[in-house]
């Protein structure tokens, strides 16, 4: 339990660097088997494991609804307090992990070029890496060390939703890291 509380304060400040409303309840549907593809941008090279491969088997935890997508938690997540300002919040003892997701209006108009500059101005260790296609939908995809471990971080626009689930470890950049991201990603599905 101590080192579920030593992750809460990762997603508090991922909550409040963000503010804004939005997000709906949660159902236990069963997860959908649409893969996560990668596809180019302008941003720099990653690594093999950046690339989402069509054997990925999507997560298999609570199937999580927003407005503007849906996606599959790992399993062993668990809720970490109430939703604030947009955001949720799960975190895994198991992986020493947590999974964080922010829903706002795009009032700005923003598209995935300004959601990055703001992203990786508010924490610049986070790198773009190739952008991700995920059920169609195109969105940015960051990377790199954080304020307890390895963050990932994928986010789009929606009809006029801003959107983003990012995960942090404090183990560390890993295979398995990298395995419950892809599983996540994998699961995404967009109305």
């Amino acid at each position: 339990m101590n080192r579920v509380l030593r992750l809460l304060p990762v997603a508090t400040v991922s909550l409040v660097l963000l503010t804004g409303c939005g997000g709906d309840g949660s159902d236990a549907s069963p997860a959908p088997s649409s893969p996560a593809t990668s596809s180019g941008s302008s941003s720099p090279s990653a690594s093999a494991s950046e690339q989402a491969s069509p054997s990925v088997a999507p997560a298999t935890g609570e199937r999580v609804s927003l407005k503007s997508l849906s996606f599959t938690l790992p399993a062993g997540y668990t809720k970490l307090g109430a939703d604030i300002a947009g955001g949720r919040s799960w975190a895994s003892v198991e992986t020493l992990s947590t999974l964080s997701t922010f829903e706002f209006p795009n009032v700005s108009g923003d598209d995935l070029d300004s959601l990055v500059q703001r992203e990786t101005g508010q924490d610049p260790q986070l790198v773009r890496q190739p952008d991700r296609t995920l059920d169609g939908q195109v969105g940015y995809a960051l990377a790199g060390p954080g304020a307890t471990g390895w963050t990932y971080q994928w986010g789009t626009t929606t009809g006029d939703q801003q959107v983003s689930i990012e995960l942090a470890f404090e183990s560390g950049e890993s295979p398995e890291a990298q395995a419950v991201v892809d599983s996540v990603l994998a699961s995404v599905t967009v109305p």
